[in-house]
């Protein structure tokens, strides 16, 4: 058996209020005072009040984007180009990463040097050697510790990165530390797009790690899910452009998802000889108010249990943003260190359109 043992999270010092990135937004694109008007009525729909972005500064600007040469086409900004946005992932990432892990490590009481297996997960940045070559150095693991990176899988990452730490842990008997670190505001898009705007108010800056251990010490894991959703390979997707990574997020996303999430994970924890109304705790993945709300009645849930998973969904999206692969485990670390007991399902959504689940107790 694998357990959690602890949870850490980082997110950069900057903390911009919602109206103040939506201001930005529309000097950076150079939006007529319509224009301005529908970012600013969209950024305050989107259920954040504030993120924390490594580009922004105090005064509320962004200067990454000011300062790198804004490429155009047919009269059309479109931002710094891919390759000034990885380097800036690549200087900025690895503390981040560090600063989770750091807390990781220390809450857990462990060693880095005891540490036998490092998982990696990130989807806003690509590079060799990358941030796992760098939190070798900066947190002292051990120089022959295993690395995986798993990359580009979207919100979900987590839990495609607990699968692969929890397989590590039982198959060699190791501690495995597992690191979710994303700059999601180096991507924002000048031209817009499907979804891009709504991609723009609600997407954020953030590290999680969490140490799993051979043991019955912590949070249990108890098994994974998965799901891709037929006929849906457009609804959300993630592909690098030229001008950053570009996010494609249909309307359709939270009626797909409200039809379809119940079937699955009811079938699902079936296999586990439970049923949906057995489990004590959601964390499911604030994509969006939308989302979360087609999730939640996707799945049938009511009275206080949608009360508390709703509120921690709600509350997540509300003070960080959505921070794409470590934001559940914020969700999760919140729930464990308010000492909840119970069985926890975690769900997270991501392109494809695919869906994660992990089984837990705590």
């Amino acid at each position: 058996m694998s357990s959690i043992r602890s949870v850490g999270t980082a997110v950069p010092t900057v903390s911009s209020e919602q109206s103040d990135t939506a201001r930005e937004a529309a000097r950076l694109t150079q939006a007529s005072e319509r224009r301005a008007r529908a970012i600013e009525k969209l950024y305050n729909a989107s259920g954040v009040d504030e993120r924390h972005l490594v580009v922004a500064s105090e005064s509320g600007h962004m200067p990454f984007f000011a300062d790198h040469q804004s490429s155009h086409q047919d009269g059309v900004q479109l931002g710094p180009t891919t390759s000034s946005r990885i380097a800036f992932y690549e200087q900025h990432a690895p503390r981040l990463a560090y600063e989770a892990s750091e807390k990781a490590l220390r809450e857990a009481g462990i060693e880095a040097t005891d540490i036998s297996h490092l998982v990696m997960v990130s989807c806003t940045g690509l590079g060799s050697p990358g941030v796992d070559h760098r939190l070798i150095e900066m947190l002292g693991l051990s120089r022959d510790v295993q690395r995986t990176f798993i990359g580009f899988m979207g919100c979900h990452g987590a839990i495609n990165g607990l699968r692969a730490a929890e397989a590590l842990t039982h198959a060699t008997g190791g501690k495995v530390l597992l690191c979710c670190v994303e700059l999601c505001s180096l991507h924002f898009q000048y031209a817009p797009g499907p979804g891009a705007v709504t991609a723009n108010a609600l997407f954020a800056d953030g590290a999680g790690a969490c140490v799993l251990t051979p043991d019955d010490s912590g949070a249990q894991l108890l098994n994974f899910g998965s799901r891709f959703f037929p006929n849906s390979d457009e609804e959300m997707s993630w592909r690098i452009g030229d001008h950053g990574f570009e996010m494609t997020l249909l309307a359709s996303v939270p009626g797909l998802l409200q039809s379809s999430v119940g079937e699955w994970v009811q079938g699902w924890l079936k296999r586990e000889s439970l049923n949906i109304g057995d489990i004590d705790n959601w964390v499911i993945h604030p994509g969006g108010p939308k989302i979360i709300e087609g999730a939640l009645d996707g799945l049938g849930l009511a009275g206080d249990t949608r009360k508390r998973a709703e509120s921690l969904a709600l509350g997540t999206l509300r003070r960080f943003g959505n921070m794409s692969s470590p934001t559940v485990l914020f969700m999760l670390k919140e729930l464990l260190d308010s000492n909840t007991k119970g069985t926890t399902v975690c769900l997270a959504f991501g392109p494809g359109l695919s869906g994660e689940a992990a089984l837990i107790r705590s």
